[in-house]
C-alpha cells in the first residue's frame, strides 16, 4: 500500500482511509477506523515493549484490550467467513501458485478443523461448522472454474490488489482490494440457519439477479472500477453445487454508467466523513455526530464488542447533552 501524507484532522481521529460505505453504517465506520484501531495499536505497542514490564496496570489494560476487541481472538470470525478465506486461500494455489489440487484440499481441510467456533452465539456457529464441512471441497472446485472462466480471456490469474487513493472530489485515499486481476470479486455462499428445515439448515442458492444483498458487492466493484481505469468487472458467486458470473455483458448494474453514478454517491458520502473529521475538535466529540443502527447487520459483533460501542457512544452523547 502506497504511504500517503494524512491531514491533521484525520491523524487526530486515526482515519487513515475510505472503505466501502455499503458494508457497514456510518458509526461502525467511525468507530472501527477511530476507536477500535487506535485501542489495539496502543494495546500492542505495550504488550510488544519487552524493555519496560513496570507498569502492570498499563500490560492489564492492553490485555483486556487485546481480548475485548482483537478480532482474531474475541470471537469475532465465524465459521463462514473462515470458509471464504480457505476456498480464496485454496484458488490462489491452484490456479496462481500451481499447486498441487488434492494436497491443497487437504491443507484446506486440516486449516477448516482447526478452527474454534466462537460461543457467544447460542452454538449457531459451532452447528454450522459441523454442517459446512462437507460442502467446502465442492464449493473451492466451482470456485476454481468460475475464475478460469471469469479471466479465460487474460494472459494470468492475479491475486489480490491493493488499491489505495482518493476517489474525485476526496481528500483521503479510498482503499479496496479486488480478489482477481484488479476487477473480479469471489463470493461465497454457504448454507443458513432454517428452523423450518430438518437439519435445521438450508442451502444457499446463488443470486439470480443483483439483488437486496449484493447491493453491497456492487458499490465495492464501484470504488475498484473507478480507480482503476474503468477495468471491465466480474462478481462470482459460488455455492457448493455451481457458479454464475455476473458482468456487463449480463448485469445492468455493472455496467459503466451505474458504476460511475455509484462511485460519484460513494465520494459525496465521504466529502460528509471528511467535513465531520475536520469539524469535531477531538474523537469524543465526533462519536457525537453518528447514531448506530444497532439492529444492522454490521453490528453483530461479539459482546464485548459491543460494550465497548455503547459505552463510548452514550459517553459521547452524555457529554454532548452537558455542554447544551
Amino acid at each position: 500500500m502506497v504511504d500517503m501524507i494524512l491531514e491533521e484532522w484525520a491523524i487526530r481521529h486515526g482515519y487513515g482511509h475510505h472503505s466501502n460505505p455499503k458494508s457497514k453504517d456510518r458509526a461502525k465506520i467511525i468507530f472501527d477506523k477511530c476507536y477500535v484501531r487506535p485501542q489495539l495499536n496502543k494495546a500492542w505497542e505495550i504488550i510488544k515493549d519487552t524493555h519496560d514490564n513496570s507498569d502492570l496496570k498499563a500490560r492489564e489494560w492492553a490485555k483486556t484490550i487485546l481480548d475485548d476487541l482483537n478480532p482474531q481472538t474475541n470471537g469475532q470470525d465465524n465459521c463462514a467467513m473462515l470458509s471464504g478465506r480457505l476456498v480464496q486461500e485454496a484458488c490462489d494455489k491452484v490456479l496462481i501458485k500451481n499447486a498441487d489440487e488434492s494436497k491443497t484440499f487437504e491443507e484446506m481441510l486440516s486449516a477448516y478443523e482447526n478452527y474454534d467456533p466462537r460461543e457467544w452465539d447460542g452454538g449457531e456457529d459451532k452447528e454450522k461448522w459441523h454442517m459446512l464441512k462437507d460442502t467446502i471441497v465442492a464449493t473451492t472446485k466451482n470456485a476454481i472454474m468460475g475464475i478460469q472462466e471469469a479471466t479465460a480471456k487474460e494472459n494470468k490469474v492475479i491475486g489480490e490488489t491493493d488499491i489505495y487513493k482518493p476517489l474525485p472530489n476526496n481528500i483521503l485515499p479510498y482503499f479496496t482490494k479486488p480478489d482477481y486481476n484488479r476487477k473480479g470479486e469471489l463470493k461465497t455462499k454457504w448454507m443458513r440457519k432454517n428452523s423450518r428445515s430438518k437439519t435445521g439448515f438450508s442451502s444457499a442458492s446463488l443470486p439470480k439477479s443483483i439483488g437486496m444483498f449484493e447491493v453491497s458487492h456492487v458499490w465495492q466493484m464501484a470504488g475498484a472500477y473507478a480507480l482503476n481505469g474503468n477495468q471491465p468487472p466480474w462478481l462470482l458467486y459460488v455455492n457448493d453445487q455451481d457458479y454464475v458470473i455476473y458482468n456487463q455483458d449480463n448485469c445492468d448494474e455493472l455496467k459503466h454508467d451505474n458504476l460511475i453514478d455509484i462511485a460519484n454517491q460513494i465520494s459525496k458520502y465521504n466529502q460528509i466523513t471528511e467535513r465531520m473529521l475536520r469539524l469535531a475538535p477531538s474523537t469524543s466529540e465526533l462519536f457525537e455526530l453518528v447514531y448506530p443502527q444497532w439492529d444492522a447487520l454490521c453490528w453483530q459483533e461479539p459482546p464485548s464488542v459491543l460494550k465497548h460501542a455503547k459505552t463510548v457512544f452514550e459517553e459521547s452523547y452524555e457529554k454532548a447533552k452537558a455542554n447544551v
